[in-house]
């Protein structure tokens, strides 16, 4: 199944869910990410990637509903965002994410890392 909700595209295949944002990622947009977390029941689906390749610009706020749900994902889930922007990793590294005990989160390189990564 493929939905559009405004900048966020939601494909689910099986048992992963693949939401793909465009433009920023800010204080305005993530309030439509939420909702499509939700409208989608994302944590429903135990692997979830969030592919901010053609985002061009994240703030903590936007990382800050990503991190959310990454702390809803089931034991055997993961939630993989997908990025090879300087910027954006720069603010996933110094905010520490991906070192956080009992948060199921990672980054991939590409849809296609990610999918292997998946358990």
């Amino acid at each position: 199944m493929t939905t559009e909700d405004g900048e966020f595209r939601v494909e689910t295949i099986g048992n992963l869910a693949i939401i793909s944002a465009e433009g920023e990622l800010d204080d305005f947009q993530a309030p439509k990410l939420q909702e499509a977390f939700v409208k989608f029941k994302l944590t429903e689906y135990p692997h979830v990637i969030v592919d901010l390749e053609k985002t061009t610009f994240v703030d903590s706020v936007g990382l800050g509903v990503i991190v959310s749900h990454a702390k809803q994902m089931p034991p055997n889930g993961m939630l993989t965002i997908v990025t090879t922007r300087p910027q954006i990793m720069r603010l996933i590294d110094t905010s520490g994410i991906l070192n956080a005990k009992r948060l199921h989160i990672q980054v991939a390189r590409s849809i296609e890392e990610a999918k292997s990564l998946i358990r």
